[in-house]
C-alpha cells in the first residue's frame, strides 16, 4: 500500500509530458509569397507584399497593396489532411468571406510552400459555395519562409 503513491506518480509523469508536447504541423511558421499564378497571370514580387502565418492551428494572411498599404486580410482555423488543408474564415477584410471554408492543396518542395487550388469552396453547412465557384483551381503560390 505504501508503494500505490509512487506508483501512480510514475504512472502520471508520461501524461504530464505528452500533455505539454507541442504539436506542430509543416505548415508552420511565417511564408511569404515569392510567386503566385492567378487565373493564368503569374506574379513574381521584387519585395515582400503577401504573407500568411500559420500556428498549429491557425492561419492569417495579410497583403499588401502597390502603394505599401495593408488592404486585404483574413484568419481563422485551419486542418491537415494528407496533402491538403482547409481554412476556415473567421475574420475577413471581405465580409462575404466569413464562415467559407476552402480546400487546398498544398506541397513543400526544398524549403518552399507550394499552394494550389482551391480545390473545394464550402458554406458552414458543408455544402457547396456557389458565389465564389469562379475562384475554383485558379491559384498557384510559391512562398518560402520569413527569416
Amino acid at each position: 500500500m505504501r508503494q500505490l503513491p509512487h506508483l501512480l506518480l510514475f504512472l502520471t509523469i508520461p501524461l504530464f509530458s505528452i500533455a505539454q508536447t507541442k504539436m506542430t504541423t509543416p505548415l508552420e511558421g511565417a511564408w511569404y509569397l515569392i510567386e503566385g499564378t492567378y487565373n493564368g497571370e503569374t506574379v513574381k514580387p521584387e519585395k515582400p507584399f503577401q504573407f500568411k502565418i500559420f500556428t498549429d492551428t491557425h492561419y492569417s494572411f495579410l497583403m499588401q497593396s502597390d502603394e505599401g498599404a495593408w488592404n486585404r486580410g483574413m484568419a481563422g482555423s485551419y486542418k491537415i489532411k494528407d496533402t491538403t488543408y482547409i481554412e476556415s474564415c473567421e475574420f475577413s477584410s471581405v465580409p462575404a468571406q466569413i464562415g467559407i471554408s476552402a480546400e487546398w492543396k498544398y506541397t513543400i518542395e526544398d524549403g518552399k510552400l507550394i499552394i494550389e487550388g482551391p480545390i473545394r469552396i464550402m458554406n458552414p453547412d458543408g455544402s457547396d459555395n456557389k458565389e465564389f465557384a469562379g475562384l475554383l483551381n485558379t491559384m498557384h503560390e510559391v512562398r518560402v519562409r520569413a527569416e
